[in-house]
């Protein structure tokens, strides 16, 4: 189980960090906001901050300074990522809105709030055992503020790829477009429905790092993620084509995302 899980893991950050640093250069050529925001968003939370907050874990070999510097680097690098990703959905799906940018507001300064507090609380902690007593009360808020930003870029997703089939039906979307909407939508319903595990698992008092529960919820979560995360931006060939075949309009290949 534990192997599975970090193979989920593992999965998760290269398919992450890889659409993340295409998004960038995306981002630079055609200087849109949206695409900056999410492939930095995803470089922050599996490219830095995850491999980052595992050095955490070898606290009695690197001593409480650069614990504390682990942690607190990677927390911070992980939680703007959980930030980004409010605001990527707010100025895609929501930008004119203002209980939107209220919400993103809300949840990305829940999520902040949060992590420094964790990384507060634990300074001078070297058992694992103690940090994780210690900070539960502020990791159920992240993983709370965490697994709400996920969850409303999935509905919003769904709401709009709904949409577009309508469109789609009458030639008038982009059957690719339509795509990666909806796995967009089902990568953050994957990473939403972790979140909420965990999360209950903490109300619980439950070690998520010691529970079979939590590692094959990781395990399933995150290769789906990952997967879902892949097709939308990263699609091989051969699904291009079975688009094609699916796709009314029948040109999907030649509008594959090559910008």
């Amino acid at each position: 189980m534990e192997t599975l899980a970090l193979l989920a893991v593992v999965l998760v950050a290269l398919a992450s960090t890889a659409v993340g640093a295409r998004l960038l250069l995306v981002s630079r050529r055609t200087r849109g906001f949206p695409e900056f925001v999410l492939g930095l968003s995803l470089a922050a939370i599996t490219g830095i901050g995850f491999p980052i907050v595992l050095l955490t874990e070898l606290r009695q070999t690197i001593g409480p300074v650069l614990t504390f510097a682990a942690d607190f680097v990677g927390s911070f690098a992980v939680t703007m990522g959980f930030a980004g990703f409010y605001v990527f959905t707010w100025r895609v799906f929501r930008p004119g809105s203002r209980w939107a940018a209220a919400f993103t507001m809300l949840g990305a300064g829940a999520a902040l709030v949060a992590t420094a507090a964790t990384v507060w609380l634990a300074i001078g902690i070297e058992s694992s055992d103690q940090k994780f007593s210690i900070v539960r009360d502020w990791e159920i808020l992240l993983f709370t503020s965490a697994a709400a930003g996920f969850l409303w870029s999935a509905v919003e997703a769904v709401r709009y790829h709904a949409m577009l089939r309508r469109r789609l039906a009458l030639g008038l979307a982009d059957g690719i477009v339509t795509n990666r909407v909806l796995l967009w939508g089902l990568t953050g319903a994957s990473a939403g429905a972790a979140l909420v595990i965990l999360t209950l698992l903490r109300l619980a008092d439950v070690n998520y790092m010691n529970a079979p529960v939590a590692l094959f919820t990781a395990a399933a979560c995150g290769f789906l993620a990952s997967l879902f995360l892949y097709l939308a931006f990263l699609p091989p060939a051969a699904y291009l084509r079975w688009l094609e075949r699916s796709s009314p309009s029948g040109d999907v290949v030649e509008r594959s995302i090559s910008h």
